[in-house]
């Protein structure tokens, strides 16, 4: 069986990517500020903005009713 993907899907997920790409891109320079130092490890604060951007722009996919 060959697994086939709608071409506006692949666009959505395209845009969605480019779309968080662009907002941890965003995050990692607003934190790179002159006079903004932290002690906590640069790794540890790039995947914080990851993890961010992804909740800010990822679409959710909720399972039942609405409460």
């Amino acid at each position: 069986m060959t697994l086939s993907v709608d071409s506006q899907e692949l666009g959505s997920r395209f845009n969605e990517d480019e779309a968080v790409w662009h907002r941890y891109e965003k995050k990692r320079r607003l934190r790179r500020l002159p006079g903004s130092k932290t002690s906590i490890p640069e790794a540890v604060l790039n995947a914080l903005d990851w993890l961010e951007a992804e909740q800010e722009c990822r679409e959710k996919h909720y399972i039942g009713t609405p409460m």
